[in-house]
């Protein structure tokens, strides 16, 4: 006789319970070392800021939400966990090559006294630029214009900078957005134009209009990068709930997180092909190994699981 026993399939689950906080840091880069000078989070009207804004964020959550263990989902949190890192103890990396797409950790207020940190990469799960989520997901909100080069240490430490110094800096993003096509003026008048009009909608201008609040139009720019963050994760998370009828959080990519489930048949001990086929407004596609690859026209779309 063949001894055998039965294995019964157990999905995993988190061991303990996060609350889920989209961030995102504004930073200089000149030089070799890229420098926070803000962060925000979604849902918050408060912006952090200095070098140390990372540390101020944690902080602040520590006590918004009572000592509650925290989730903060970066777009890239590769690049956004390297300004907290140093307020993080026993961290613990998910890595692929240089990517990071999951973290963990404990971040001490006092002492004994510490909450779990959880960092998810979204970007892991949705491969697609923030600036894509506006049409992706059928977004009120969108990413918004911000001319990186503009914002250096000596910049952010004057505040207030020329508006003509500013839209120079704006043009040249239109061109650095656009690398490799043919430049279209009209198109970078519009850009320009766009940018101008959030500086006067966020009431950045001087009185006179002459000069810029950099750091104000950065920190409006940021919170709406984090609420197009939140309303598309959760949007892609809800979906993928219709679908599966869950969500698990133990998944770091979207290969991982069973967007189409896996039925595990006991009879023949292994795991069995399945297909199903399904209609959803907006309607998101895989490729063959699960990987989001984007939205699409309302369709039916189905796969293996």
């Amino acid at each position: 006789d063949i001894n055998t026993k039965e294995v019964a399939y157990k999905p995993k689950t988190d061991k303990y319970s996060h609350i889920n906080i989209f961030a995102d840091f504004e930073t200089t880069t000149e030089g070799d070392k890229h420098i926070a000078y803000l962060c925000n989070i979604a849902g918050c009207d408060k912006t952090f800021f200095g070098e140390d804004c990372g540390r101020k964020m944690l902080d602040y959550l520590v006590k918004k939400y009572e000592e509650s263990n925290i989730r903060l989902i970066f777009h890239n949190a590769g690049y956004d966990l390297r300004f907290i890192f140093k307020y993080i103890s026993q961290p613990e990396l998910i890595e692929r090559g240089k990517s990071l797409l999951r973290g963990y950790g404990k971040f001490y207020y006092g002492k004994d006294k510490f909450i779990r940190i959880q960092i998810q990469d979204s970007y892991a799960l949705i491969t697609s630029p923030l600036r894509d989520f506006k049409n992706m997901f059928g977004l009120e909100v969108k990413k918004e214009i911000l001319p990186y080069s503009l914002y250096t240490q000596q910049t952010v430490n004057e505040g207030f900078i020329d508006t003509n110094k500013c839209i120079e800096e704006v043009k040249l993003q239109y061109i650095k957005n656009n690398i490799g096509k043919e430049i279209n003026i009209d198109l970078q008048k519009e850009f320009v134009n766009e940018y101008l009009k959030n500086v006067k909608n966020w009431g950045c201008f001087s009185e006179d209009k002459k000069e810029i609040n950099i750091l104000k139009y950065s920190s409006n720019y940021c919170k709406m990068d984090c609420e197009v963050l939140q309303s598309g994760y959760n949007m892609f998370r809800n979906s993928i709930k219709e679908i599966t009828l869950k969500w698990v959080y133990d998944r770091v990519t979207s290969p991982r997180m069973r967007a189409i489930d896996i039925l595990y048949t006991r009879e023949i001990q292994k795991y069995k092909p399945c297909y199903f086929i399904k209609k959803t407004k907006p309607n998101f596609t895989f490729d063959s190994d699960c990987t989001f690859i984007g939205s699409t026209k309302p369709t039916l779309y189905g796969g293996r699981y």
